[in-house]
């Protein structure tokens, strides 16, 4: 072994200058981990709390769109209009021509 090795297997580590930086570096994560935890506790009960409402309100809708305009009676003609023969193609429609216009006055 030459005196460069053995210099080196015997030289101290120089002192880290902080010696706190690890500690504040785990109790910052821990910290955050702690918060993330909290905010997805706070989000689950809040959309717990909002799905009954939610749920409601989208049965409501999904009977309002399926709603027939004219009453035809049962046969091969009713299933052939069933798709033209409701609000929710009604509200299609409407929703495909303000489209239109607003992409020809303003795009």
């Amino acid at each position: 072994m030459n005196d460069t090795e053995e210099n080196l297997r015997n030289e101290q580590p120089a002192p880290v200058a902080d010696e706190g930086f690890s500690e504040r570096v785990v109790t910052r994560a821990a910290g955050l981990k702690r918060r993330r935890i909290f905010a997805r506790i706070a989000l689950g009960l809040v959309v717990t709390v909002a799905a009954a409402p939610l749920r409601e309100y989208a049965l409501t809708v999904s009977e309002l769109v399926v709603t027939a305009l004219v009453a035809i009676p049962p046969g091969l003609l009713s299933v052939l209009l069933a798709p033209i023969n409701s609000v929710g193609a009604v509200l299609a429609f409407a929703l495909f021509v303000l489209r239109l216009f607003y992409r020809r006055f303003f795009a």
